[in-house]
């Protein structure tokens, strides 16, 4: 099968889509699919060999949904132009059966286009970001996301929550029939450290993300961490980065740092390579995510296979992993109070956590296999034979 992927286009950079697309096209290549990936900056973890399957093209925005800056309308006919021109041209050269765009966003519209102009079938992959931020706050954004669902072959989700924000918005009667529900894979490269390199002398609290918009909640975290350390002592550890050009989310965070007096125990580590990730995670007492929208949080599952403890806001994509009280803890999106109590229960008794270590390892074993790579990424594949059984290869 020839399958052309078109994701969110900073390859170097491991947020969970990417991780995703990364480690599906390696699945297909391994499984032998003619897979090939678009991308603006070239990726350091994927092996030589695959590499001249991947197409690399500045021109892309780094992401197909940014909120937090102005974009111009150039930007985006340069980045759908992009598109378009790597699928007619891989149509040209291989031939192409499918393609399977990221994000409602330019490019599931550039899929659509190809799809229009030489019947090639295409399918979305929504990881939430799409629906609960771009459709909203921009007009574009919605624009791409209304021309390109109607005609898509299939539209993936990792859950019930963005299932209905799509149908909310579509005035198609058959769109649910065609949204299939598979989970987000785990990534196998967190499992990658080295044990004990992160030094602790007081618990340690983490919070994982791939950027610093407001929507990450990490305001929340910071105003909640100041009020629980006057009491309990603690180190907050902040893994990530701010992908603005002007770092503005960074500078508003640390200016809060220095606000809220918690400078000597709140650490920015930057960046984290997958196997750090792991590492932090396999040493943090409990992990933090507060984010205030609904999108799937990969590092959710990933603290599940390292027996972390997790208190997290209270989405539906968050309760597909945590269950109150048993592997986790969950509060309301933005309720520093409410978060404050969580964190303080766990750190005024330390046996709240590890009965939830127990309870993790049991979770693991009991729903782990459903989000094994080799899972997921099979009834992706199936999804595509399906689309050609029933729709048949595109037009010559």
């Amino acid at each position: 099968m020839r399958i052309a992927i078109v994701p969110s286009a900073d390859l170097s950079y491991n947020s969970g889509s990417i991780i995703y697309a990364k480690n599906l096209f390696k699945y297909l290549r391994t499984n032998g699919h003619q897979a090939f990936l678009l991308g603006s900056k070239k990726p350091t973890d994927i092996p030589e060999y695959l590499m001249p399957y991947i197409i690399i093209n500045p021109l892309l925005l780094e992401h197909p949904i940014i909120d937090d800056r102005k974009v111009s309308s150039l930007e985006y006919s340069m980045s759908l132009s992009t598109v378009v021109n790597y699928l007619l041209e891989l149509k040209k050269e291989y031939g192409l059966d499918i393609i399977h765009a990221h994000y409602g966003s330019f490019n599931s519209y550039g899929a659509y286009m190809v799809h229009e102009w030489e019947g090639v079938p295409y399918v979305i992959s929504s990881f939430g970001r799409d629906m609960n931020i771009g459709y909203t706050s921009d007009h574009r954004i919605k624009w791409f996301i209304d021309q390109s669902l109607p005609k898509a072959s299939r539209i993936i989700v990792a859950d019930n929550d963005l299932r209905k924000s799509i149908c909310s918005v579509s005035n198609d009667n058959t769109i649910n029939e065609r949204i299939v529900e598979i989970p987000m894979p785990l990534d196998q490269c967190i499992f990658e450290f080295e044990r004990g390199n992160i030094p602790r002398n007081e618990p340690i609290i983490a919070t994982i993300n791939s950027c610093f918009s407001p929507e990450k909640g990490i305001e929340t975290i910071l105003i909640a961490f100041s009020k629980v350390i006057k009491n309990y002592p603690a180190r907050l550890i902040i893994a990530g980065t701010d992908d603005h050009p002007e770092q503005v989310h960074l500078k508003y965070l640390h200016n809060l740092v220095i606000e809220l007096e918690i400078e000597g125990c709140t650490e920015f580590v930057g960046y984290l390579p997958r196997s750090e990730v792991g590492s932090l995670l396999q040493t943090a007492d409990v992990l933090v995510d507060a984010r205030t929208k609904g999108n799937f949080s990969s590092v959710l599952l990933e603290s599940m296979f390292l027996n972390t403890p997790v208190i997290a806001s209270d989405t539906e994509a968050a309760r597909k992993i945590v269950t109150d009280g048993y592997n986790g803890s969950l509060f309301n999106s933005n309720d520093v109070q409410g978060l404050e109590r969580q964190l303080i229960r766990g750190l005024k008794d330390p046996l709240v956590w590890n009965e939830m270590k127990h309870n993790i390892q049991e979770w693991v074993d009991t729903f782990g296999s459903v989000y094994k790579d080799e899972h997921c990424f099979y009834q992706v594949l199936e999804l595509f034979e399906q689309v050609l059984t029933k729709e048949g290869s595109s037009i010559d």
